[in-house]
């Protein structure tokens, strides 16, 4: 059947409802399946994860509050190393099949199985609506072994649950969103504060999303209008920020954002000894693993570890500005192939396991990379008449949202977490390269 589809893609852009097509529900199985089987073969399924977050959750359901998770259980003080959203869903599943147990851990390996599903009918139904029903089957297929996908699945982290929730704003835009709609507009400020609750590191592309559903003409002639457009997202976005903004305000006295803790991982990134990524130097100043750190967070408290941590990155790139642009560049060619930083530690260290899989990652970055490149040079050459509906939306996830990763830190999580979109025009260079060689031969 996956012979017979991809020879029936000649064409990406043709709706058919041939004999080879295939159902939904059964991609999703196949996800399943494919997932399920790479949590029990790898043997992570039901096993320990999460660190910080998982941590946090453990002293949410101990009564010692949304704690420092750096600290042994009931010295910390209240933290804002971790955005909520995921660790309530943590505290739940701790609260119900009890603490770090196998038990809560599998049912937070089945959720981001239920997630990426989720991710799947909202990134079917954008592929359907851009490219056709055929391209959106090959897609999911791809979707269903996707090597990164399989990482996120194993992770105790939030990313299957960001990654979800980046997908329903970007199906509402594509397939639903009518910018003459207030209800509309006050329906993506929710879905932007729900997924800034997520992963705060999104919030860069609100503003840019919002500009460009409106469109230049309409800023223009209806300024009035796309005030109140800009004006209703941003009430809908407070309602659901403005609490935990509330909450840290109370425990730091200092104005901050949804999640604080950035010095320390500015500083990682960019120390003169770094690559960028999750490598020896990640190590040597992570809290967990550093007691020089983690005497320093014990003894300044955290708002002013924080503080003092970004303070010595930003002395390290105001010295050394064409070392920080090398490091820039780096990290968005890590990005967008591999976190070659955490590779050549775990060569160092011997933990061949992760290395190997690290490699393949690699490969496949590098890979899928390339072939979204191509294939957004592709869908750009193509006539007004089949240009997909607000196609730049895609392009806004692709090079634009992980621009606080290309500054900051970058890893194999991070370039997983949007590697769902990076293959939509890979998929595309692909049914367009498939026929071509076809008849060379």
């Amino acid at each position: 059947m996956l012979v017979q589809t991809l020879r029936a893609a000649v064409h990406p852009l043709t709706i058919s409802n041939s004999s080879t097509s295939i159902p939904l529900a059964w991609l999703i199985a196949l996800m399943a399946i494919c997932q399920t089987g790479y949590l029990l073969l790898t043997g992570q399924m039901g096993a320990d994860g999460g660190r910080e977050m998982a941590d946090i959750a453990e002293r949410l359901v101990l009564g010692f509050g949304y704690a420092s998770p750096y600290l042994p259980l009931g010295e910390g003080e209240p933290t804002r190393v971790s955005p909520p959203l995921y660790v309530w869903v943590i505290s739940a599943a701790y609260w119900t099949l009890g603490i770090k147990t196998e038990a809560a851990h599998t049912l937070l390996h089945l959720l981001n199985i239920i997630f990426n599903g989720l991710t799947l009918v909202m990134l079917y139904d954008v592929c359907s609506k851009w490219f056709g029903v055929r391209f959106a089957q090959i897609y999911g297929l791809a979707f269903c072994i996707q090597p990164h996908i399989l990482l996120l699945t194993g992770g105790i982290w939030e990313s299957t649950l960001s990654l979800m929730l980046l997908a329903i704003i970007l199906r509402f835009m594509v397939c639903r969103f009518e910018p003459q709609q207030f209800l509309h507009w006050l329906k993506l400020g929710l879905l932007f504060g729900i997924t800034a609750l997520s992963n705060p590191a999104w919030t860069i592309m609100y503003p840019l999303l919002c500009l460009l559903l409106l469109g230049s003409r309409r800023l223009f002639q209806q300024p009035a209008r796309s005030i109140l457009c800009i004006t209703l997202a941003i009430m809908a976005y407070g309602i659901i920020i403005t609490p935990w903004l509330l909450r840290n305000y109370q425990i730091s006295g200092s104005v901050s954002y949804i999640r604080n803790m950035a010095g320390p991982e500015l500083f990682k990134g960019n120390h003169p000894d770094a690559l960028g990524g999750h490598g020896t130097l990640f190590a040597r100043y992570w809290i967990y693993k550093s007691p020089e750190q983690q005497h320093l967070y014990r003894k300044l408290g955290e708002a002013e570890y924080d503080q003092y941590m970004r303070t010595k990155a930003l002395t390290i790139i105001s010295e050394n500005p064409v070392s920080f642009a090398g490091k820039v560049f780096t990290k968005i060619a890590m990005w967008y192939s591999g976190d070659m930083d955490a590779l050549r530690y775990w060569y160092a260290v011997g933990n061949w396991k992760k290395f190997i899989f690290g490699s393949v990652l690699s490969l496949f970055g590098m890979l899928t990379a390339a072939l979204s490149l191509y294939g957004t040079w592709l869908i750009s050459r193509l006539h007004t008449g089949q240009y997909p509906r607000r196609i730049w939306s895609l392009w806004v996830y692709i090079y634009f949202l992980p621009i606080p990763y290309f500054l900051i830190i970058t890893g194999f999580r991070y370039q997983a977490s949007l590697m769902a979109f990076i293959l939509i025009p890979a998929i595309y260079a692909l049914v367009q390269l498939l026929p071509k060689a076809r008849l060379r031969r």
